[in-house]
């Protein structure tokens, strides 16, 4: 068992319900496997976010744009389709900085996250 597994059993709906659409998504899975302090801040903003249902939702909501606009932008590099990389790109690219600017609505305290994670998806 690890420290996901433990820690997960103290969770509210709402961090677990992140968690799991982080988890279905092919490039942020690693960046919070690889990243505790990334976890962290995702699980500590659905807990405040829990607090108030429209906070929530919104959270969610950001939440899973994020994750699929930049699956999107990877599957279309991947696959080397530039339609669908000009349009997924600035999409998810969007998508991140609202993220990200939710998670310095609900957590203004937080610190920069450590290493070379950022909000912004790499060019």
């Amino acid at each position: 068992m690890n420290d996901h597994t433990i820690s997960n059993s103290v969770m509210s709906a709402s961090a677990l319900e992140v968690l799991a659409i982080v988890q279905a998504s092919e490039v942020f899975r690693p960046l919070v496997e690889n990243h505790s302090d990334l976890r962290a801040l995702l699980i500590r903003a659905a807990e405040v976010a829990a607090r108030a249902t429209a906070d929530r939702e919104r959270f969610i909501e950001a939440v899973i744009r994020a994750t699929s606009a930049t699956d999107k932008a990877c599957e279309a590099t991947r696959s080397g389709n530039d339609v669908d990389l000009a349009k997924w790109t600035p999409i998810a690219h969007r998508a991140s900085e609202e993220l990200g600017q939710i998670l310095k609505q609900l957590c203004p305290d937080a610190r920069p996250l450590g290493g070379d994670v950022s909000a912004t998806p790499a060019n």
